[in-house]
């Protein structure tokens, strides 16, 4: 009964775009799906179709019930071990020293026992005694479907007890997970934990191959990565499924040829996610000139025979984002001053790891 969510309900009932479902409402713009139609596309799939229909009913004679929790997604605080360009110290520890660089500009946290405090605001709820894990505990006999993210989910050691406790108690069986994971971790033990749940879905997000995606996802290793994927995938047939989360930015928009490629040899489907924050990281700020090359490159490829379908309107969709505003100086000049600032703490280079989008800018 929280006012919050009752506005919510109340405008999605009357087809009002909510502010707070943003992110959704520009992905079915721009690419005709979000996780909110594949999530849906998903659950009408299998045995828990029948528990979301009843709230049709529900709706339909204004039935009251006794309201549980079947549906949880874990935001697990910002353990995670790389420092992606998109990102900031809330989803990974590892942009500690940079986060206040860029994202500081007021200076509300220069003070460093200040920052330090404000950091642990996006992890201490999830230390091993906080009240939640007993909450999740106590809940685990009527959920059936659990959303995991990070930082990386992989690593959050406390999640790996409360599954093994859902085992323990039979509750998983009936029990679907999903995992968005950086795909720098595999581990055997996994496989026995998650083979015992009802279906699994492990999202790997991948923006680039080889050198660029050591670039994007820094501290992460390609080689180590793409092996262990393999590895994962061995596991398909124990009720694990797999595909690809790329997140689309002005960085690799130009070469999601060379990412679909790698999907398609991998027998991955990937959806794409273009990002809108930070700002200067969209698909969308780059100049004219540059879009102008992305578009014919990205073109003459979707158009290209034995394309999938779903990488094509994927791809499409990016393009369209990227269309779908003006050349912004100022906010150019914003990413050519952070992502420099990066590369100089990082020891990269755009100019040597993008060589053909810088040749077009």
């Amino acid at each position: 009964n929280n006012p919050d969510r009752d506005k919510l309900i109340s405008d999605l009932e009357n087809g009002i775009e909510h502010e707070g479902c943003r992110r959704c409402w520009d992905d079915e713009k721009y690419h005709g799906e979000s996780k909110r139609i594949r999530d849906t596309r998903g659950h009408s799939s299998m045995a828990l179709k029948k528990e979301f229909d009843i709230f049709d009913t529900i709706a339909e004679n204004k039935i009251e019930i006794d309201k549980k929790v079947k549906y949880i997604e874990l935001n697990l605080g910002n353990t995670c071990n790389l420092a992606c360009r998109m990102c900031g110290v809330g989803a990974s520890i590892k942009w500690y020293d940079e986060h206040r660089e860029i994202y500081d500009s007021g200076g509300a946290h220069k003070d460093d026992n200040v920052y330090k405090e404000w950091v642990k605001t996006n992890y201490k709820s999830y230390q091993d005694d906080s009240l939640f894990w007993g909450e999740l505990e106590r809940e685990l006999e009527n959920i059936r479907v659990i959303d995991m993210y990070g930082g990386e989910p992989m690593l959050m050691k406390k999640q790996w007890e409360v599954l093994k406790k859902s085992i323990e108690l039979g509750y998983s069986k009936n029990q679907r997970l999903s995992f968005n994971t950086n795909g720098t971790i595999f581990k055997d033990e996994y496989i026995h934990i998650l083979k015992q749940f009802e279906g699994v879905v492990i999202s790997f997000s991948i923006d680039a191959i080889k050198e660029r995606f050591n670039y994007i996802r820094h501290h992460g290793n390609w080689n180590l990565v793409n092996e262990n994927i393999k590895k994962w995938m061995k596991y398909t047939q124990k009720g694990i499924s797999f595909d690809i989360a790329t997140t689309v930015t002005n960085l690799n928009i130009m070469y999601l040829d060379e990412m679909a490629d790698w999907c398609i040899e991998m027998g991955l489907e990937p959806y794409y996610i273009d990002v809108s924050y930070p700002d200067f990281y969209s698909p969308s700020n780059l100049p004219e000139s540059a879009k102008d090359y992305i578009n014919k490159k990205l073109n003459i490829y979707i158009n290209k025979e034995g394309i999938p379908e779903s990488i094509r309107n994927g791809i499409q969709g990016s393009l369209k984002n990227m269309n779908s505003k003006n050349f912004n100086k100022d906010l150019w000049q914003k990413f050519l001053k952070n992502n420099k600032f990066l590369d100089t703490s990082r020891n990269q280079s755009f100019e040597e790891t993008f060589e053909e989008l810088n040749s077009v800018i």
